[in-house]
Formats: structure tokens, C-alpha cells, sequence
């Protein structure tokens, strides 16, 4: 039987018993049953003309609603059909100490702090319902709150992962999905947080989903700081590692790259971007579990997950926008700033 189906049948049920019993349409008669993860069905029941409507409850980043109506003697029975994007929430740890570059994130060459510029970026993105940023620093919070920005206080932590954990415990409501968003990535595209929450909606199979961009050439292969990830074709993460993945047999590296390979065709080489989106009780299971022989070696946290048998998806995008991690950095993304503006 079609979910429709079912619950008009309900809704029968239901108007008989207030046909039976109109002291019960003294209280709020809006109900709501759940039939899958997008699906919301919301009933009225409206005593005489129906003109008077249907209010049901507002829902953030609904899609449109269906109405169907159905007919009685003394009542009208409305019931909407609305799809919804799971409830989506984006988290930015920002932490003040940094080794290249000292505060990196208060920076503000441009008129706006670096973590500023990050997270109006990352509002850009129509996915996200809320952006938190999650800090121990009471500078940082200081900064937040002059443009604006969520701040959740978390005490030291291990990394930005253990950090978004954190601020998880003490939201008001739990999330479906976290997207933990580096907070010295200015130049973030919101297409793709978009993406790789999408990704995660699509894939009820993965607990994980990021990012990757092909490759283009040979220095980049070889580099121990450029993340390499292989993929299944279904795009699932095989491996990550700061070695050259795949590995070229027969041909030198340079070879491969003799035709400037067009991206998502010649290129044999992914560079995996560091955005993820999370299932939230993933991402509260995976920052207990003690770090694997993979992860300590590779140096990379990821493959965590992946040797505790958990499904990475990667989906793969032209480019990828840079970090700040040195004053170099810094200055050339001033120089874009200003060169934009």
C-alpha cells in the first residue's frame, strides 16, 4: 500500500473519532507522522469550511507542499506531503595557536579576520541550517561575536575533529549530519559543502563523505603533503596516503601528464580535499576509538575510519581552494582579496 494510502486510511480512523468526540478538536489537532527520513505528512482537522486552511508547522528548507483533500459531513481532512533535506548542521573548530603563523585565524590584513572571511563563505552554502564555530579561546569568541557568528566554548582538545565532537554534545538538538569545516580556508566553496552533504544524503551506505580533485601533475604525485585517495567506482574511499597512489609500473610519472591531461578524464591521480561531512553518531563513535597502525604511520586521520570498516564517499570536483598555513599563504590571499574588491 502506497504511504499515501496509508495514511488516509489513518486519517479516516482519526475523523471518526473526533466525529465521536468533538471535545478532542478543543485542543491543537496538527499531527505529524513520519513515514521515512524526507518524508513528512502533517493532518488538520479543520471543523467546517475548509476555507479557513491549512497551517502546518514551518520547516526549514522544505520543499513545496502537496495538498490533498478529502471530504466528510462535518470536517475536511488536508493532508500535505512535504520532502525536507536532513537537518544539517556546519561546525567550525577554531583553535588560536598555530605554528606557522601565529593567530592566524584573528588575522586582518583585508578588514575582516581570516576566520571571518570563513565563515561567510561557509554561509554561503544552501545545505547548512546553522554554522557553529567551536573554540577554546575566549579571543576567538570575542571576534565571533562582533560579526555575528555562533560560538560554542569547548575546552582543549586533540584536533578539530575531537573539537566538532564536542560543541556536538552541547547543542539543544542533535544534528543528522556534521560538516566540519577547516576555519583557515577562506576562499571555501560553498558548492562544495553543499556537495559533500549531498553526497552523504544520496549515500545511506557511508558514514563519511569529502572531497577530491584530480591531479595535474607530476611534483603534486610526488608530494608527501598533497593526500593522495583512490576510489571504488561507485566512489567509494579504497585508501589515502601521502605516497604516489596508484603507483605507475611501466611509465614515469611525467608521462602521464606529457597532454595536460583534461580533469576527470587522463589524470590517473586524486588529491583528496580535507572537508567532511559526518553522520553525527559516526562522528561521536569515531573520536573514541584509539588511533589504528594506519593512521599513526600515514599521519592521517582518516584512515581511522577506514580500517575501523567504515565507507569513506568521495566525490570528485575540479579544483579545491587553499588553506593558510603560512605567512606566504596569507599574503597571496590578501593579494586575491584586494585584486577582487
Amino acid at each position: 500500500m502506497c504511504n499515501f494510502c496509508v495514511v488516509y486510511t489513518l486519517g479516516r480512523v482519526l475523523m471518526c473519532a473526533l466525529k465521536s468526540y468533538p471535545a478532542l478538536l478543543m485542543n491543537a489537532t496538527i499531527m505529524e507522522l513520519t513515514i521515512s527520513n524526507h518524508v513528512y505528512l502533517f493532518l488538520e482537522f479543520v471543523e467546517g469550511n475548509p476555507s479557513s486552511g491549512l497551517r502546518p508547522p514551518s520547516h526549514q528548507g522544505e520543499g513545496k507542499n502537496t495538498v490533498r483533500k478529502r471530504n466528510t459531513s462535518n470536517f475536511t481532512l488536508n493532508i500535505v506531503r512535504k520532502t525536507t533535506s536532513m537537518n544539517v548542521i556546519g561546525i567550525i573548530p577554531a583553535r588560536l595557536q598555530s605554528t606557522r603563523l601565529p593567530n592566524k585565524l584573528l588575522l586582518k590584513e583585508t578588514g575582516q579576520s581570516l576566520l571571518e572571511h570563513t565563515w561567510r563563505a561557509a554561509q554561503k552554502a544552501k545545505r547548512l541550517e546553522r554554522i557553529v564555530v567551536a573554540t577554546d579561546s575566549t579571543e576567538i569568541a570575542e571576534e565571533c561575536q562582533k560579526f555575528g557568528a555562533e560560538v560554542c566554548m569547548t575546552g582543549e582538545c586533540a584536533n578539530g575533529t575531537e573539537r566538532a565532537a564536542v560543541a556536538l554534545e552541547s547543542l539543544a538538538e542533535t544534528p543528522e549530519i556534521v560538516v566540519n569545516i577547516q576555519g583557515d580556508e577562506p576562499e571555501i566553496d560553498a558548492d562544495h559543502i553543499d556537495r559533500v552533504i549531498a553526497a552523504l544524503e544520496k549515500r545511506t551506505d557511508c558514514e563519511m563523505a569529502t572531497l577530491a580533485n584530480p591531479i595535474l601533475t607530476a611534483d603534486q604525485v610526488r608530494d608527501p603533503s598533497c593526500v593522495k585517495v583512490v576510489c571504488a567506482t561507485d566512489g567509494r574511499a579504497l585508501y589515502f596516503s601521502r605516497a604516489s597512489i596508484p603507483f605507475s609500473r611501466d611509465r614515469a610519472i611525467e608521462d602521464w601528464f606529457v597532454d595536460e591531461p583534461t580533469p576527470y578524464q587522463s589524470s590517473s591521480w586524486l588529491q583528496h580535499i580535507g572537508l567532511y561531512a559526518y553522520r553525527t553518531a559516526f562522528l561521536q563513535a569515531f573520536v573514541k576509538m584509539p588511533a589504528t597502525v594506519l593512521e599513526t604511520t600515514e599521519q592521517l586521520e582518516q584512515l581511522r575510519a577506514l580500517q575501523a570498516g567504515a565507507h569513506i564517499h568521495v566525490t570528485v570536483v575540479a579544483s579545491s581552494s587553499s588553506g593558510i598555513d603560512t605567512p606566504e599563504d596569507y599574503a597571496a590571499f590578501v593579494k586575491r582579496h584586494q585584486s577582487s574588491h
